[in-house]
């Protein structure tokens, strides 16, 4: 029998491997198993927040899950208006409040999502204005002279408040009838809106020719673009003199408001505060003069020649002084000053008229001003046209203080000498010296001036009556400046009223050694009319 080895040896030997590989494999199986349960995790977790989120799979196939925009809410309707920014002062010349709504909607709306519609306005304006004070809404008023469908498609209209079942509304645009339900009605047509704020008025500034009554839906609309209301009645905008120092948008809203360059010179004079002596920007508002006349150094052509400039300032005050307690007026002391003076040789120009250096005057001009006095350049100018006159002293008249006065009697023509004649100058020539004056007013944003006329015969001014007197820049006054006895002095007041034009104010003319007797302040006030200006020689 073999051997139990040998028996053995007939087998396969057993690998000592063989077990261990096993084991790896199951660990095999269970590990890819493990990272396919992990993988489908993953991907279902990523399906599942992909359809919640709504966004297409990467090849452009449908949604995996239905839309959640379907059940989204609508997206506000903001009302708040947006504005136009005035780069000037704006005006609106109107004859209804209805005209000037229409204007200042187009002008200061560049959208309004809500318009309130005015076809037949009721007597009983208060739910409309309240309606658009509380919206900041513009105002259209229907009429024919409106393209309403135009209007609305301007401001991009999206509702319409109707007042009145004519108004008619284009497609496109929601019409809701302005009742006690509006709000809820809105909101209906619309879905969810954000409520407007109240537009900031604290730099814009709306004025208003005549009345509350007169402009209430032109009013509201300009209050809804920031523009607050102020009412001028008769008076004109430096009249009224408001604070404007801190507005930056101006409106003015009227019948028959300034022309636009008038307007920009208003609002910069009041924006830069550049008042008169006295104050305020107006030169007759409550106000007279009482003027010292001469000139400076020279004793015989005035009482204002007889001192120095420091007396002069004394006496000028001193001779107000007298007038005060006479009238309700403040009564503001003043130089008149011979910027040129009349001369019985022609000169080197042969002109007949010597010209005072500006340098000498400027001393008296600004410590005038210093004072709080007005000042006059008066001119004689021989055979010198005054406009080049006027023109040689341009850097004093741009001071606010200082006014002209031109001196006919001593305008020559080219035949004539002082003294032989009594001189004159066309209205031509006048308003050729009032067209310069005023364009100088404008450029330089001064204050109204006063341009006086002197006269005591009405052959010194030919054709007056054409005299232009309608310059807001300027305050054209007559002085009558005539000397001799008082009943031939009064015949001249009586005789330069008749017909005269309508000028802004009348001088009058004491001389202290020529007139038979002097009046006294209380006499010269109780000549007919009171004299604006009175004057010293």
């Amino acid at each position: 029998m073999a051997p139990a080895g040998g028996a053995r040896s007939n087998l396969v030997a057993p690998d000592s491997a063989g077990p261990r590989r096993s084991r790896r494999a199951r660990f095999l199986a269970l590990a890819l198993a493990l990272v396919l349960v992990l993988g489908v995790g993953v991907w279902a977790t990523w399906a599942a927040v992909n359809r919640g989120s709504g966004d297409q799979i990467a090849d452009g196939d449908a949604h995996p899950g239905a839309s959640a925009t379907e059940d989204a809410t609508p997206e506000a309707v903001d009302l708040q208006p947006d504005l136009e920014q005035l780069s000037a002062p704006g005006r609106v010349a109107a004859e209804s409040d209805a005209d000037a709504t229409n204007q200042l909607t187009q002008a200061l709306f560049t959208s309004a999502p809500v318009v309130i519609v005015v076809g037949t306005a009721p007597e009983d304006l208060t739910e409309i204005l309240a309606t658009a004070n509380s919206l900041a809404a513009p105002i259209l008023v229907a009429s024919d002279d409106l393209d309403l469908p135009a209007a609305l498609a301007e401001v991009s209209a999206q509702a319409v408040l109707a007042v009145g079942e004519e108004v008619a509304v284009p497609a496109g645009v929601t019409k809701i009838e302005l009742s006690d339900t509006w709000h809820e009605d809105l909101r209906e047509e619309l879905g969810p809106i954000i409520e407007p704020q109240a537009v900031s008025g604290e730099e814009r500034a709306a004025f208003f020719q005549g009345t509350e009554s007169d402009f209430p839906l032109a009013a509201s609309t300009a209050a809804a673009a920031g523009f607050p209301a102020e009412y001028l009645g008769e008076s004109s905008l430096l009249a009224a003199a408001p604070d404007l120092t801190a507005v930056t948008e101006m409106l003015l809203v009227g019948t028959q408001p300034p022309a636009a360059e008038t307007l920009n010179w208003q609002y910069a004079v009041l924006n830069q505060e550049k008042t008169l002596p006295g104050g305020g920007y107006e030169l007759f508002a409550g106000k007279r003069y009482v003027a010292l006349y001469g000139s400076p150094g020279v004793p015989a052509l005035g009482v204002l020649g007889q001192k120095d400039l420091d007396g002069a300032l004394e006496l000028a005050q001193e001779y107000a002084g007298k007038y005060d307690k006479l009238t309700d007026d403040e009564v503001i002391p003043a130089f008149e000053i011979i910027a040129t003076v009349a001369s019985a040789g022609a000169g080197a120009d042969g002109k007949f008229s010597n010209r005072l250096p500006v340098e000498t005057l400027r001393p008296w001009v600004e410590a005038a001003g210093e004072a709080g006095y007005y000042v006059l350049l008066d001119l004689q100018p021989g055979r010198t046209h005054f406009l080049e006159q006027a023109q040689e002293y341009e850097e004093l008249l741009q001071l606010p203080n200082v006014g002209l006065a031109l001196d006919p009697e001593w305008r020559l023509k080219k035949d004539q000498r002082h003294l032989q004649q009594i001189g004159s100058v066309s209205a031509k020539e006048v308003n050729e010296v009032a067209d310069w004056l005023a364009e100088l007013v404008q450029e330089h944003e001064l204050p109204p001036k006063m341009l006086v006329l002197h006269q005591f015969s009405l052959s010194m001014i030919k054709d007056r009556s054409d005299v232009r007197v309608d310059h807001p820049e300027l305050s054209v006054v007559i002085h009558a400046d005539g000397q001799g006895t008082q009943g031939a002095k009064n015949g001249t007041w009586k005789a330069l009223h008749k017909d005269a034009p309508a000028v802004a104010g009348w001088g009058w003319k004491n001389f202290l050694k020529e007139d038979h007797p002097v009046l006294s302040p209380k006499e010269t006030y109780n000549i007919e009319p009171p004299p604006e200006l009175v004057t010293y020689q």
